[in-house]
């Protein structure tokens, strides 16, 4: 039993509560978990019935329920919608997708105001375990795989690393134990917005921690992970520097900043530029896997079926360029932005966004939404349970001296 102070009160976190913290964190895109023959398809259904009933008399009952049935029954009409719409729907997948927002919501509930302390250690445990795998692999070492996986990366369980068959290039990135080095970066930010609401006192009660994760960001070599980066220290400084000149000297100081070090690094200015050029050159019948050109792939989709989405299953998902592609190629394509609003439409993805807004625990609320919608350019993450989490998510309080 580990004490800490949230709040101005002492709480106790268990060893069992970090346990859960970090396997939660593996379902969320460890590809050992979520991309391998181990679980399979049942992956998401054990881990809310473990966990469930492992903690059930440690959370309210009866607000999980409501919580769910009101969730349930949300995505329930969302995909009877998109069945009468596109005239079939992947039963599964769709099951899967409510169980991954029950297993949000139990998160939430078993956690509650501990919950960005307990992330904060357990994504910079990761990170540091990250570090000396990464190591190896700047120097051209790899381990052999021990889990085998339906993806391009070898998954040592604890880190992952790109599979030399697919990647000549990549090693010069640290991935974490996730199946992207952009998916560890979001996760790691994903740790920095639980503290929103007081920033400051992150830096002042934490500030190993996030020293951590600003090491393990700028390993990941993400752009969207620095960008994101960037916006998130102009939002503490706009928190906690009250002089308005000092404020735009500061300010002055790190557009200069910004601008030096965006014409300089290859994965900011030259990455995004690359991206830009290639999306102009393309026609409706292509695809391109980069940000940009992603949005182009989805607005078709999106034009389509504006309300409630072309659903999960390719052949309405992907309709379009079946006849172009392989399935395989098109499955998890996308920008996490216009992907989801293409898959599930624009009621749903407006629900989803009012309920963060709406969040009792938040108070920086712009900022946080502004977030969100920068790190879904990246990454898939509204297909895991830790995104999904934010609209029942315990953000710290600001806050105040004792």
């Amino acid at each position: 039993m580990i004490k800490d102070r949230i709040a101005n009160k002492d709480v106790h976190i268990s060893a069992k509560e970090y346990v859960l913290m970090y396997f939660f964190i593996c379902i969320c895109g460890n590809p050992a978990f979520t991309a391998s023959d181990v679980f399979g398809s049942y992956l998401y259904v054990l881990f809310l019935g473990v966990v469930y009933l492992s903690w059930y008399k440690n959370i309210d009952t009866k607000h999980f329920y409501h919580a769910c049935y009101k969730w349930g029954g949300v995505l329930s009409i969302v995909f009877l919608v998109q069945f009468f719409s596109l005239g079939m729907i992947s039963v599964l997948a769709c099951l899967n997708h409510i169980v991954k927002f029950f297993i949000a919501i139990l998160i939430a509930s078993i956690f509650q105001e501990k919950l960005p302390v307990v992330y904060l250690k357990v994504i910079s445990f990761i990170a540091l375990v990250s570090f000396f795998f990464y190591a190896f692999n700047l120097i051209g070492i790899q381990f052999p795989a021990l889990i085998k996986t339906h993806s391009t990366i070898d998954s040592l369980i604890v880190f992952s690393q790109p599979n030399s068959r697919f990647f000549a290039e990549e090693f010069d990135r640290n991935t974490g134990f996730f199946w992207e080095p952009g998916a560890f970066a979001g996760y790691l930010l994903f740790a920095l917005l639980l503290w929103i609401n007081d920033l400051k006192l992150l830096w002042t009660k934490y500030r190993k921690h996030f020293i951590i994760i600003t090491i393990a960001l700028i390993t990941t070599q993400s752009t969207t992970g620095i960008l994101g980066y960037g916006i998130l220290i102009l939002f503490y400084l706009l928190q906690t520097v009250k002089n308005k000149f000092a404020l735009s000297i500061v300010l002055g100081i790190l557009a200069v900043f910004f601008l030096i070090i965006y014409s300089h690094v290859d994965f900011l200015g030259g990455k995004i530029n690359k991206e830009l050029e290639q999306t102009a050159e393309l026609s409706a019948e292509d695809a391109a896997h980069s940000r940009t050109g992603s949005i182009i792939f989805d607005l078709q989709y999106i034009k389509a079926k504006p309300l409630f989405g072309n659903g999960f299953d390719a052949t309405t998902r992907y309709r379009f360029h079946l006849d172009y592609f392989d399935y395989e190629d098109l499955v998890g394509f996308g920008n996490g932005f216009s992907g989801y609003l293409a898959t599930m439409g624009f009621v749903f993805f407006m629900f989803f966004f009012y309920k963060i807004y709406k969040n009792p625990y938040l108070q920086r609320k712009i900022p946080l939404i502004i977030m969100v919608v920068l790190l879904l350019q990246g990454e898939q993450f509204l297909n895991f349970p830790a995104f999904m989490m934010l609209p029942f998510a315990h953000f710290i309080k600001v806050h105040t001296p004792c």
